[in-house]
């Protein structure tokens, strides 16, 4: 069947990506695409190379994966793969600075993760929404639910999304002009992102590193 042939394909896929093999992955993905109907199959396949796109920093290609991953969620009436699709695109418009697109998104994120009763989930529309939310300079709310999704990850022992709260934080401070809290933020952050080789992390706090050099005395 079909169906069995591309639940192989995603399997051999993911084995691929926990190696950081995006390039062995997508001809596996894509091809899940062509041989199979099944919307539940075809979104996390969606989803993945949608991960793909993001990590190669093409987010017109990753938007449109994972906008079409949720509808073929919705069809098929799995609504963590929902949630997780609303997810990743609150997380897509945040790397466009489409703030408020992210924020509906993370926003909805929420509302059906709270549905699930999925703390994870939860945990990770909070963050999203958190960084959305600092972008539009609501600054206490962002703060407050980036220090929320903190404490649950580091709960979890989550390394990988500790690193991004940090960042959020870091980037809070900076914008109420808490250079040095910010710089203790950042600098946690790469530590843990070198630890566990989260290469566009470490880049994207490298770089918040190097603008704020000198500028720590607050």
């Amino acid at each position: 069947m079909p169906e069995l042939f591309a639940e192989a394909l995603n399997a051999e896929a993911a084995v691929y990506l926990s190696r950081g093999d995006f390039v062995a992955a997508r001809p596996l993905l894509e091809q899940i695409l062509v041989i199979v109907t099944d919307d539940r199959i075809l979104g996390i396949a969606r989803q993945n190379l949608g991960n793909i796109a993001a990590q190669d920093r093409k987010l017109d290609v990753a938007r449109e994966h994972f906008r079409r991953s949720r509808e073929h969620f919705a069809r098929a009436g799995y609504k963590r793969g929902e949630a997780i699709a609303l997810i990743n695109q609150a997380a897509i418009a945040n790397l466009s600075n489409d703030y408020e697109g992210a924020l509906e998104a993370a926003e909805e994120a929420t509302e059906q993760a709270r549905e699930l009763g999925d703390f994870e989930l939860i945990a990770l529309a909070a963050i999203n929404q958190a960084e959305a939310l600092a972008g539009l300079d609501r600054l206490t709310e962002a703060e407050s639910l980036a220090s929320q999704a903190l404490g649950f990850f580091g709960i979890e022992g989550n390394r990988y999304r500790q690193v991004g709260c940090l960042r959020v934080l870091g980037d809070i401070c900076r914008k109420q002009k808490r250079y040095a809290n910010a710089v203790r933020c950042y600098e946690r952050a790469l530590k843990m992102a070198e630890g566990i080789d989260a290469h566009i992390e470490r880049v994207m706090l490298e770089d918040r590193l190097a603008d704020l050099e000198g500028m720590a005395y607050i």
